[in-house]
């Protein structure tokens, strides 16, 4: 292979990205948070999950001093303002006699089920470890979908409920 020589601007940026810590998937951070929970040593997550004991320590320091804000596991909003409503929420979908009314994109887990869950104690971090496929942005998404909507929400509860 021949060697490979940087531009000055391209070393530069190159090295401001090696000395960042490298950033865990909001699924790793849920993994931590319940292993954690569960009893086990920042070792045993460290190498379940095959990360350094370091980055777990700080998931678990993050969230012991601010909750899963702190985590980045969900959003905060400022004090006194209202969250911003987006028209079109990405992520979710709508379609007729498939999963209640609103489910997460590219799936078949409704919006009514991941609030029911909700309602029933489960966090975000163990939603996003029950559902894999889920992000921390669908979860959001499904939040603010049912703020908006908990009439049709409340309806597809009722209506899963019935049978």
């Amino acid at each position: 292979m021949p060697p490979v020589r940087l531009q000055p601007g391209d070393r530069e940026t190159n090295r401001k990205l090696v000395d960042q810590p490298p950033r865990l998937e909001a699924r790793v951070k849920a993994a931590i948070l319940l292993d954690a929970e569960r009893g086990h040593t920042d070792e045993q997550i460290a190498q379940r999950l095959a990360i350094s004991v370091f980055q777990v320590g700080q998931v678990v320091t993050a969230y012991l001093a601010g909750g899963l804000v702190a985590v980045g596991l969900t959003r905060t909003r400022l004090s006194g303002q209202k969250a911003r409503r987006r028209s079109r929420l990405p992520g979710l979908v709508k379609t007729p006699g498939v999963c209640g009314s609103a489910r997460i994109k590219d799936t078949r887990i409704p919006v009514w089920q991941l609030v029911e869950e909700r309602k029933l104690g489960a966090s975000a971090a163990q939603l996003l470890n029950d559902y894999r496929t889920l992000k921390a942005r669908d979860l959001a998404a499904a939040w603010e979908y049912a703020e908006e909507h908990p009439e049709e929400i409340d309806e597809d509860i009722r209506r899963n409920a019935m049978g």
